[in-house]
């Protein structure tokens, strides 16, 4: 085993896998009209080491390498400006800088690697921070409307994907065409391209960066290699190389992923394909199928996906044929069977969707092609069933309603702890004490608007598909899949208070 302390935060090892000539990441590029809400250093943040193992070390799942890289990073820039000609303003704005681009790459690494790792990974870094770097403000516009959003997203994803922008986001759609708009919208718009809040904010979009084009995707490279998404990862080295990266770049990114993951992160979770007997006895109350596609899919094993839904349609539909309707009823029943097919489909699509921002999108589109693939034409889904017309207000306000639900007494404190690590996953009010670190009460930013008000709740589609509890499996599920012990402990709970039962695994749900 190699030591993380020679392997990864060396400056005779990461800092020098980058070429000397690094790209100048402070340059402008056509696809953002700004890059920061700070001014760029020109000289000392040319090499994008620290963003990439810093975002390798969250991925992998092993947020304690996080701290040691900013602190290694911190340590070398104050050292290269005791002999620099800086006013001390000059030197706290790119100690300012540093902070605030490790914190946002890990924070847009979360939809690769999925939120309870980022989370984990900007907890380890808010620890090491010193209190004048830390970020007080929301940084991103909770005025500007999903439409603003996917309007900004959508340019975006063009600018990355190139001429395979249309037949990536048709692949998308097709699959599940909540996806593709959330995509668009939540991904490529609100987090990865986004909007600074501004008291003279126009109706005018204006698209912004709080990294650079290029620093992007070194993040998304960096994430996507830690979670092994090959698909995912051609993509994005495409893309990156459409904002100005080399293949020299690129391949020391690379680099910098492989050693981390090579400190021991271990082999993963593969779930073996264990079906219960007997399992849709009493229908779809039983949900052993949820529990076992998300728990595929999750674990980056999405030909599992396909195998789960095969069998519990099959079973369904033998269930239904031996269930001795009369003739005067059998059309009746036919419909029925039908609308039961139906309700299956729709509730593992929107289980996957929903285990997305646990275990990374790219491995829920990956388990979502794979069960498109085998899904009959007649059972796919054809149109967006969560509303795109909703503000974003009202999202928070159904968020927060079903964050309370799931968190019960321990609500406050859990939003209280996203905020303070990082305001865009929060915003503030008076502080109280928890794990040791002050934090602040908030109303929540992504995490309850996005995560709990669009995604999670079961009123975020126009038609209820997941119950509550349904929700709590699939969460469940993700977490256990990608071994973020801290939050299956929250959302168990959660089950809990939702209906589910001790011990009674996926099929100790109540009739």
């Amino acid at each position: 085993m190699v030591s993380s302390q020679t392997s990864i935060i060396s400056p005779d090892t990461s800092t020098a896998l980058f070429p000397e000539e690094a790209p100048d990441v402070s340059k402008p590029s056509s696809s953002c009209t700004h890059f920061s809400p700070f001014p760029r250093i020109q000289n000392n943040f040319r090499n994008p080491w620290y963003i990439a193992a810093a975002v390798a070390f969250s991925a992998s799942n092993r947020p304690e390498g996080v701290p040691r890289v900013f602190e290694h990073a911190l340590a070398g820039l104050r050292s290269a400006n005791t002999n620099a000609v800086l006013s001390q303003s000059g030197r706290e704005e790119e100690e300012r800088l540093l902070a605030q681009n490790m914190r946002e790459a890990v924070f847009q690494s979360a939809l690769i690697c999925g939120y309870p790792r980022a989370i984990n990974g900007l907890m380890a870094l808010h620890e090491v921070t010193p209190e004048e770097l830390r970020e007080k403000k929301l940084l991103r516009n909770p005025d500007v409307s999903l439409a603003g959003y996917e309007v900004m997203g959508n340019t975006y994803f063009k600018t990355v994907y190139g001429e395979k922008a249309e037949e990536v986001m048709e692949m998308l759609d097709a699959v599940y065409p909540d996806l593709g708009w959330s995509v668009r919208t939540t991904c490529y718009g609100l987090v990865y391209v986004t909007a600074l809040p501004s008291s003279s904010y126009s109706s005018t979009q204006t698209q912004t960066c709080f990294l650079t084009p290029l620093e992007i995707s070194y993040t998304l490279v960096a994430a996507l290699i830690a979670v092994d998404t090959p698909r995912q990862i051609a993509w994005n080295l495409d893309g990156a190389r459409r904002v100005g990266a080399s293949v020299e770049e690129l391949s020391s990114v690379r680099e910098v992923i492989e050693r981390v993951i090579t400190l021991g992160r271990g082999d993963g979770l593969y779930l073996k394909a264990l079906f219960p007997e007997n399992a849709s006895r009493n229908g779809l109350r039983n949900p052993w199928y949820i529990v076992a596609a998300v728990a595929f899919s999750a674990s980056n094993r999405p030909e599992g996906v396909r195998r789960v839904f095969e069998h519990v349609l099959a079973d369904l539909r033998s269930a239904n044929a031996s269930s001795g309707h009369s003739q005067t009823v059998d059309h009746q029943s036919s419909d029925a069977a039908q609308l039961e097919e139906r309700v299956l489909a729709r509730k593992m699509r929107e289980a996957l969707f929903k285990s997305g921002l646990i275990c990374g999108y790219p491995r829920a589109i990956n388990g979502l092609k794979a069960l498109h693939e085998v899904m009959p034409e007649e059972l796919k889904e054809e149109k967006l069933l969560r509303d795109p017309n909703v503000s974003l207000g009202r999202y928070e306000e159904v968020g927060n309603a079903f964050f309370k639900t799931v968190y019960g007494e321990k609500a406050e404190e859990v939003m209280g702890m996203l905020d303070t690590v990082y305001p865009d996953l929060g915003t503030s009010t008076p502080p109280i004490d928890f794990w040791g670190l002050q934090l602040s009460f908030c109303p929540g930013c992504f995490s309850r608007t996005i995560g709990y008000g669009l995604v999670y709740s079961p009123t975020a589609t126009q038609t209820e598909i997941l119950s509550p509890l349904e929700t709590s499996y699939t969460l469940v599920a993700a977490l256990i899949a990608v071994d973020t012990p801290q939050q299956i402990v929250w959302h168990l709970d959660g089950a809990r208070r939702g209906g589910g039962e001790r011990g009674g695994g996926a099929g100790g749900e109540r009739d």
